[in-house]
């Protein structure tokens, strides 16, 4: 693989589509690319609380076994 004029490498044929990636560059050179999942701060929070965190386990949970429940909205007064 090589540069083009622009010092540029295409690396679409070899990386996952739709993916982020972590780029470092070492002392030497080496260029290393590490997949990544990124979460917004709305959700590391959400995700931070134990009792949020135990309920979107057991909704997914009743999600994968095909289980509906059915939520009744508060009424807006």
């Amino acid at each position: 693989m090589s540069t083009d004029n622009r010092g540029r490498v295409s690396l679409g044929k070899i990386l996952e589509a739709n993916r982020n990636y972590r780029v470092s560059v070492s002392s030497h050179g080496t260029v290393v690319l590490e997949p990544v999942t990124t979460i917004s701060d709305y959700e590391r929070k959400l995700l931070a609380n134990p009792e949020m965190a135990a309920q979107l386990a057991s909704a997914a949970t009743e999600i994968e076994r095909g289980e509906v429940r059915r939520v009744q909205r508060r009424s807006r007064d």
